[in-house]
């Protein structure tokens, strides 16, 4: 911790070599890779007291499981977001939006277009939690570490976060999210006086300080 930027590696390192038949040839090896996040220690812990009712969507836009998953979250959930918390906003970074998507989203209240950043750290600064809206894809997100490598909650479809199950524990380490329903209720919930102010702080927290990596 004692360094300005840290790489976490997430996920064990694994080999495994296929053999299709002891007489011939061994099939191509197949090599897991870990996740890696690049991240400042410097950034404080999700203070909610003092974080803008911001919510921060990180992913390449011309990925399809990306956009439509956003695309799912901007038009059936984040309108009751509004609804509940009107200075709510959504930040969107990453490059590669289809024209069709931008067109659909163009004026829709709340929503900040920052396109590519050179500083991740930055956006993670100014936004009270990130979402993983993702319901289809390959592989594992790097995102949903990323998040939590910032010191900010994710909220999450099972699916987003698959892969991280047996280290990271829903409601402790990250907030799943089932539904559309459940999905907008943890992000109020968070947004709103009720949420308990000690449990938000530590959310994520947990990981840096008790090395689930």
């Amino acid at each position: 911790y004692a360094l300005d930027i840290m790489v976490k590696v997430v996920a064990t390192r694994i080999m495994r070599i296929f053999h299709s038949n002891p007489d011939q040839q061994p099939s191509p090896r197949s090599v897991f890779l870990p996740n890696v996040v690049k991240t400042s220690t410097t950034l404080p812990l999700c203070r909610y007291s003092n974080t803008p009712k911001n919510i921060l969507f990180v992913g390449a836009l011309y990925y399809s499981p990306n956009y439509l998953g956003l695309d799912h979250f901007i038009t059936k959930i984040f309108p009751v977001i509004k609804k509940a918390e009107p200075d709510a906003t959504l930040s969107i970074v990453g490059k590669g939006l289809p024209d069709a998507y931008e067109t659909k989203w163009k004026g829709i209240d709340g929503l900040l277009f920052k396109g590519f950043v050179p500083q991740i750290e930055n956006e993670y600064k100014e936004c009270r939690l990130s979402i993983l809206p993702i319901y289809q894809g390959g592989g594992t997100s790097v995102k949903f570490i990323e998040s939590i490598c910032n010191n900010r909650p994710c909220v999450s479809t099972p699916f987003g976060a698959r892969g991280y199950s047996s280290r990271f524990v829903s409601g402790e380490d990250y907030l799943l999210a089932t539904d559309k329903e459940s999905f907008a209720g943890q992000i109020i919930k968070q947004m709103g006086a009720q949420f308990s102010k000690e449990k938000a702080d530590s959310l994520g927290s947990t990981i840096l300080v008790g090395n689930k990596f």
